[in-house]
C-alpha cells in the first residue's frame, strides 16, 4: 500500500496505519479532509509545532537539553487523588485540574518540573491503566532562551496556514482513493467531492 496525504498538510500517512492502527475518530477526521494529528486538524503550524519560533534545525546553534531543540515540551496534569474520589463518590462535581508538569521522575537530569512555559495544544481524552484520566498538552520550553527567532511560516503566531488547500484536497483524495481497495465513490463522498 501507498501512502494517504493529509489533505490540510499535505503530510504522507502510511495507508496501513491509517486503516488499521487509527483511532476511529481520527481516522474519520483523516478520511474527511479535516487533517492529522500533525498539522492538529488544520489549527498548528507544521513547521515549528505551533510553537510560533524557529524549528530544530534552524538554529543548531542554541543547544537546549530539555527539548532538544524543538522548542516545546509535552506536559500532563490531573485532577488531585483525593477530589477525583470526591467526585466519583459524587460529593464533587468537578475537581479542579491540577499544574502542567514534565519531566520524569526516575531521571536526574530531567526532574519533573512545573515551569513550562504557555500551553496551546491540549489532547483531552487520556486515561492511565488504573483510570485517571489525563490531560496531555504542548507547552514552550521554558528553558529556550528568549530571543529565539518567530517561524518564517506562520509569522510567530504557531497557527496552521494553509497552502492551495482546493489542490491539496484533491490530491489527498487522489491519494487515498489510490491506497484503498473501497468502493472510490465513498472515499470522495467522505471528501466532500458529492
Amino acid at each position: 500500500m501507498s501512502d494517504i496525504l493529509c489533505a490540510k498538510c499535505g503530510e504522507p500517512w502510511d495507508a496501513y496505519h491509517v486503516r488499521h492502527d487509527m483511532p476511529a475518530d481520527e481516522r474519520r477526521k483523516f478520511m474527511s479532509g479535516q487533517g492529522c494529528d500533525a498539522c492538529g486538524y488544520g489549527t498548528k503550524c507544521v513547521d515549528c509545532s505551533g510553537t510560533g519560533r524557529m524549528g530544530r534545525d534552524a538554529d543548531r546553534a542554541c543547544s537546549c537539553s530539555t527539548c532538544h531543540n524543538f522548542r516545546f515540551v509535552v506536559v500532563f496534569r490531573y485532577a488531585p487523588l483525593t477530589l477525583r474520589i470526591k467526585r466519583d463518590e459524587g460529593v464533587a462535581p468537578d475537581a479542579p485540574w491540577m499544574v502542567w508538569t514534565f519531566g520524569y521522575n526516575n531521571t536526574p537530569d530531567h526532574p519533573i518540573r512545573t515551569d513550562a512555559g504557555k500551553v496551546f495544544y491540549q489532547y483531552d481524552g487520556l486515561e492511565t491503566r488504573a483510570g485517571v484520566k489525563l490531560q496531555q498538552a504542548l507547552a514552550l520550553c521554558p528553558d529556550c532562551p528568549d530571543d529565539v527567532p518567530a517561524c518564517p511560516t506562520c509569522g510567530g503566531s504557531g497557527e496552521f496556514t494553509p497552502a492551495n488547500s482546493e489542490e491539496m484536497r484533491f490530491d489527498a483524495m487522489r491519494s487515498a482513493v489510490e491506497a484503498s481497495d473501497e468502493d472510490p465513490f465513498e472515499i470522495m463522498a467522505g471528501y466532500g467531492l458529492f
